[in-house]
């Protein structure tokens, strides 16, 4: 829920703007309200990806996840950090070996 309200100023292309209100026209709605949904949409999306993408961190940390698995729900890249990451965090402490 919106508590206040803050004005920006923006600029976007033609073309967007022009889909915008045609969307606008065909929802029965104002311009802002249109942009305030198409960001408030992606803003949830975003916000889902990066809990799914923790999720995901955490079960492989914890044994739940492969490697493999891990790179499909993250990318092989971001999987090789965490894989890299995970090397260095549980490595035994030098005087545990002695």
């Amino acid at each position: 829920m919106m508590t206040g309200l803050t004005k920006i100023d923006l600029r976007l292309p033609d073309e967007l703007v022009k889909k915008t209100d045609i969307l606008a026209k065909l929802e029965y709605k104002n311009r802002t309200d249109v942009i305030k949904s198409a960001l408030s949409e992606y803003l949830r999306r975003v916000e889902t990806t990066m809990q799914l993408r923790e999720k995901a961190v955490e079960s492989y940390l914890d044994g739940k996840l492969t490697y493999n698995e891990l790179a499909v729900a993250i990318g092989r890249q971001n999987a090789e950090s965490v894989k890299v990451s995970k090397t260095q965090v549980y490595k035994k402490p030098f005087s545990s070996i002695l």
